[in-house]
């Protein structure tokens, strides 16, 4: 706790070091949100091309169940899900599986065999897409993506302001 004291303390004596912390931290932001709607743009790009051909839509049939375990809070308290798995015999004959994990329940018994319609790539038919997942467009960008643009963009702007404060508050100018 004292070490972050002094930590901000420090940082706060050094306005300069401040601003430049916040447009490198901004940078990174703002990499991370490119990368994550570029990854997103190119998954529906993915999706799109696949829809566009009828034959590269088969069907699936639930064959299981697989479990997530995810950590709920940092004093390790847990939460088991159970996700449905499907199987689909992709054009070249062979038997594939995919996971929805967007239809996880808390009950095992909560789940219903189900058939789904799953977009499957004829270059390489163990990569596939359940089809519902996906807006009529092909896809949507993640809403992480866009709040680490936003947050990058808006620390990128304020550090010069940051730092030039600082420096003026030390100078003893307003």
């Amino acid at each position: 706790m004292n070490e972050e004291r002094a930590l901000f303390s420090w940082l706060g004596r050094h306005p300069v070091v401040l601003g430049v912390v916040l447009g490198v931290l901004g940078i990174l932001l703002v990499v991370v949100g490119v990368l994550g709607l570029s990854s997103a743009d190119s998954e529906a790009a993915s999706v799109r091309a696949l829809r566009g051909d009828p034959a590269n839509t088969v069907q699936a049939t639930m064959v299981g169940s697989v479990t997530r375990v995810t950590e709920t809070s940092g004093a390790g308290s847990r939460r088991t899900s159970y996700c449905p798995e499907y199987a689909y015999s992709a054009l070249d004959g062979a038997r594939h599986t995919i996971v929805d994990y967007g239809s996880c329940e808390a009950s095992e018994k909560s789940l219903t065999i189900a058939t789904i319609d799953v977009l499957v790539d004829p270059d390489h038919p163990a990569m596939a897409y359940i089809d519902e997942r996906y807006a009529p467009d092909g896809g949507r960008p993640t809403i992480f993506s866009w709040v680490m643009l936003v947050a990058g963009v808006g620390l990128v702007a304020a550090a010069p302001f940051v730092a030039v404060r600082g420096v003026r508050k030390r100078a003893g100018m307003r």
